[in-house]
């Protein structure tokens, strides 16, 4: 039965609610018109897919979600049990087995701690866990050395904060050209005292070691004015940055590791390109890497190349050393060769594995920075970011599967990014 003109208003009212309905013009009938076919029946056309799908929105209202994008999967832990006798032989290994720990954070010192007297126990390469606990206990002494190293009560951000500052003032002392020194010590025994504590989002601003405003929010205006009114020389932003002070590194999705701050954390697999005729799950490393675009080269630690070697039973392949520009001057680093891959789940992203050059850093004492991926990355995937205000790159080997599957948004929707920077974890 053809619609009529009451039941069509009624559809596009429901399709589009508060359009004004445009009423037809109606034509005189002649031979072959609508008029003139009454009673002949008309089949009724599918609507189109737009409209299906306008419809389908109107239909889910609130419910509606875009559809979210596959995460980068690390695999599940595998329990193997105790035995009555270590082994000790790496060839003697169960199949299947690994020295990764997929259901565990590296930063999760605990975690790592009690995973790794758990390893021991089951007895299979119990020295390599044990080397591993050490390393942990070390980080996690560390940390404690740091409390006690303050008055007591202070939140973990405040001792981060007040170690960045210990070296900024030792710094200082070397050469003060913005005259900061004396806001360094103010804001040091205003955060030992607990006269002013470390809130994300808040700001304080001094001048020549007083406090001149805050805590609150930085407004930038009011930046501006406190500036012109106290001199650029001795005058400081106090949260400006996080506690810790910031890298200046110049199909999956990565979520930003901090909310609102566009850094990512991605899990790489490394093997030792010597052994590559025999390596296997168990000879492989699945390390997480700061996705940096700005490092040039992978950086990876000497635990790192520790833990390689043994594994597959070979050194890994040196490149000499080089000298490397960094926050306290050159130094000099030794260059290895890896070969590197990124797995979903059970699968590799790239058939062939890649060999990277890495920088080696000195194992960490504490919580160091992390390693950076370089960009090879780049060279061999796509590797996209959006203006979506989720702070997102999405990585993959096939760009259509990934523009197929991810909302291109509206870039004048696109949000920047908030001053002062968000925490750094």
């Amino acid at each position: 039965m053809p619609l009529t003109r009451l039941q069509r208003s009624r559809e596009e009212a429901e399709l589009l609610p508060g359009l004004p309905v445009t009423k037809r013009v109606r034509r005189a009938g002649t031979a072959g018109s609508s008029a003139s076919s009454k009673g002949k029946g008309k089949a009724k056309s599918a609507p189109l897919p737009h409209v299906a799908f306008a419809r389908a929105l109107l239909k889910r209202g609130p419910n509606f979600k875009p559809p979210t994008p596959p995460q980068q999967i690390k695999g599940e832990r595998r329990i193997w049990g105790r035995r009555a006798v270590a082994i000790t032989n790496k060839e003697d290994v169960p199949d299947g087995w690994s020295v990764n720990e997929p259901d565990l954070e590296e930063s999760d010192v605990d975690g790592q701690i009690e995973r790794c007297n758990e390893r021991i126990a089951e007895g299979i390469l119990p020295d390599f866990f044990q080397t591993r606990l050490e390393r942990y206990e070390a980080i996690r002494q560390h940390k404690i050395d740091m409390i006690n190293s303050e008055p007591k009560g202070l939140s973990w951000e405040v001792v981060q904060r007040l170690d960045e500052l210990k070296k900024l003032h030792e710094l200082l002392e070397e050469e003060d050209k913005e005259e900061n020194i004396s806001n360094v010590k103010a804001i040091m025994d205003a955060y030992r005292s607990k006269r002013l504590s470390f809130t994300a989002g808040l700001v304080t601003f001094w001048s020549h070691g007083k406090l001149v405003s805050g805590p609150k929010k930085l407004n930038m205006e009011e930046f501006y004015a406190l500036h012109a009114k106290h001199g650029a020389k001795g005058f400081w932003v106090e949260g400006f940055q996080g506690p810790k002070l910031i890298q200046l590194n110049y199909f999956f999705s990565l979520n930003a590791f901090v909310p609102g701050w566009a850094q990512h954390h991605i899990t790489i697999s490394i093997r030792n390109p010597t052994t590559k005729a025999t390596n296997t799950d168990m000879e492989t490393l699945h390390l997480e890497f700061l996705e940096d675009t700005g490092a040039t080269t992978m950086a990876l630690f000497e635990n790192d190349v520790f833990d390689l070697e043994l594994m597959s039973g070979a050194p890994l392949p040196g490149a000499g050393s080089t000298l490397a520009q960094t926050a306290n001057g050159q130094k000099r680093i030794e260059l290895k060769v890896v070969e590197a891959n990124i797995f979903m789940g059970n699968q590799p992203l790239l058939p062939n594995w890649v060999e990277v050059a890495a920088a080696v850093s000195p194992k960490p004492t504490g919580f160091a920075p992390a390693r950076l991926s370089g960009v090879w990355i780049h060279h061999m995937l796509f590797v996209v970011s959006m203006p979506d205000n989720t702070q997102r790159k999405h990585i993959g080997n096939d760009m259509w599967e990934m523009f197929g599957n991810l909302i291109i948004p509206d870039s004048s929707l696109a949000i920047p990014p908030e001053i002062p920077s968000p925490v750094s974890p």
